[in-house]
């Protein structure tokens, strides 16, 4: 699964080099866990689109039995998500390049 692609026409050559998903870098935990729940079951996910605006205050979004299976690495790039950080932000907080 490519995290980070902003433009529609990044995800023809992510499909062909065997990516089963490509993601916008703002999508919110809730779109993520779907989509990995999805790609999973062996589906295919393309989510482009711009995270919505918080309506409420902020909400835990998922403990940690919510997602099975899920490594420890996961689970800390599902919560770095889920509290509003950007791929760089996560690249730098896991030791990481930003580019791709």
């Amino acid at each position: 699964m490519v995290l980070g692609a902003r433009r529609t026409d990044e995800i023809e050559p992510h499909l062909a080099a065997g990516a089963t998903g490509v993601l916008t870098d703002d999508i919110t935990a809730g779109q993520l866990v779907e989509a990995l729940r999805t790609v999973a079951a062996g589906g295919l996910v393309m989510v482009l689109g711009a995270r919505p605006k918080p309506s409420g205050p902020p909400r835990r979004a998922y403990d940690d039995s919510a997602i099975p299976g899920l490594s420890p690495r996961e689970r800390e790039i599902l919560t770095l998500l889920a509290r509003g950080r950007d791929t760089a932000a996560i690249a730098v907080a896991l030791g990481l390049s930003p580019n791709p």
